[in-house]
């Protein structure tokens, strides 16, 4: 690939039949994350793709707004900079069973009409907002 003056890379995650998740990259420092749902338009009708647009729905607002909070941490971590968009990716691959997984601390997997959207950042457990440590 090939970035003159450094421009940045888009790459576009799809997480089995649960998200698409577009993450922008300077280098391997990670500068912004969308969430967006499976039946939600990414590219534009010239093929490129929609970085700024904005999810309708609530469930991947709250994502997009926690997978922000999780690239903040894994950047102000101790840890080499190879390391920080394996440990990210690492935690987005926790919303694989977004619909199906129980809040870890109240045992529910509605509240407030939305799954368990936040996980930790050490065990990648899921939580309720309200729930969270």
């Amino acid at each position: 690939v090939s970035r003159p003056f450094g421009a940045p890379a888009v790459l576009m995650v799809t997480l089995g039949r649960t998200l698409k998740a577009v993450i922008i990259l300077r280098g391997l420092v990670i500068e912004y994350v969308s969430v967006r749902g499976l039946t939600e338009v990414l590219e534009l009708s010239d093929g490129k793709v929609d970085v700024w647009a904005k999810t309708k729905l609530e469930v991947f607002k709250k994502l997009t707004d926690h997978a922000n909070a999780a690239m903040l941490h894994h950047q102000v971590s101790q840890v080499p900079e190879h390391f920080i968009l394996k440990s990210f990716l690492t935690w987005l691959n926790s919303y694989i069973n977004l619909f199906s997984a129980p809040c870890h601390r109240c045992g529910h997997i509605l509240q407030n009409n939305l799954p368990p959207t936040w996980r930790d950042f050490r065990q990648h457990m899921p939580y309720h907002e309200s729930c969270k440590p």
